[in-house]
């Protein structure tokens, strides 16, 4: 099994590329669907991490129940527009999750992309480290 330093590690470099690529993001970070941030990044306001991982296990836990209800299958990933940002929701597997908090002007398309590929780098990282 791989340390949960080497984990951290891996997930940080993801972080690192999405910070850089990602211009306008305010924050990014990995969480437990506890709402615990694993890793994290913010560009301008680090008190916010713990406050954005606690919402986002509330969505992912609520995108759960509207699954349920639906019969739809799992969340895969949900944007949600506010007044004053995007913020970004990507499912990784039942225990964590990648959040991206970015200005209203971001560039979806570009966030979608780079997200993907995170995703499906992390989720098979993850798996393997079972």
């Amino acid at each position: 099994m791989v340390s949960d330093t080497t984990i951290g590690s891996y997930l940080q470099r993801h972080i690192d590329r999405l910070m850089q690529e990602i211009e306008d993001a305010e924050a990014i970070l990995f969480a437990t669907n506890e709402g615990l941030p694993v890793v994290f990044e913010a560009r301008f306001n680090p008190d916010i991490v713990e406050r954005l991982a606690a919402l986002s296990a509330m969505l992912f836990a609520v995108s759960r129940r509207a699954s349920d209800i639906a019969k739809m299958g799992d969340m895969a990933y949900m944007e949600v527009a506010l007044d004053m940002g995007k913020l970004f929701l990507y499912r990784i597997n039942e225990e964590v999750f990648l959040t991206i908090l970015t200005s209203p002007e971001t560039n979806v398309g570009l966030v979608r992309l780079l997200a993907r590929d995170v995703v499906e780098k992390s989720r098979q990282y993850l798996d393997n480290t079972k």
